[in-house]
């Protein structure tokens, strides 16, 4: 082989750096790919500004890298015009293996719901075997009329 073991030691990590592969040892990874308001179906985006006589879900399109098997914490809140706490979703927390996963819940303005710019954030908590945490955040603006 061209290059010696050292070459290809080398070649391997870079492939695996490509796939998001994450070594054993270190620390978990996340990453909030995308978060967006969707139609009833969790999959058709919504187009802005939202009406409250509707019904809405916000998908979450993430991705955990680290050792098999992490303890992975996920929540939402979503605050109104008024700086008032409308909803907070926290489901159990799950163990999972590495790779890339979809949450979809619905978003709660109704028709009685003041219009304006409400805030939905969002926060991904990953944990290792060894206790390690690592937080991703997202925050989306919505504006209902």
């Amino acid at each position: 082989m061209r290059g010696g073991p050292g070459a290809a030691a080398a070649a391997l990590a870079a492939a695996l750096a490509a796939l998001g592969a994450v070594p054993a040892g270190a620390a978990p990874a996340a990453r909030v790919l995308s978060l967006r308001v969707v139609k009833p179906d969790g999959r058709t985006p919504a187009a802005p500004p939202y009406r409250r006589t509707h019904r809405y879900r916000y998908r979450v399109d993430y991705r955990i890298g680290g050792a098999a098997l992490l303890r992975v914490t996920r929540r939402a809140s979503l605050i109104g015009p008024t700086g008032r706490m409308v909803a907070s979703v926290r489901p159990p927390t799950t163990v999972d293996d590495p790779g890339e996963y979809v949450v979809t819940a619905p978003i709660f303005v109704g028709p009685d719901d003041p219009r304006g710019t409400y805030v939905l954030r969002y926060l991904v908590q990953v944990r290792d075997g060894r206790g390690r945490p690592v937080l991703v955040r997202a925050r989306l603006l919505m504006r209902f009329r």
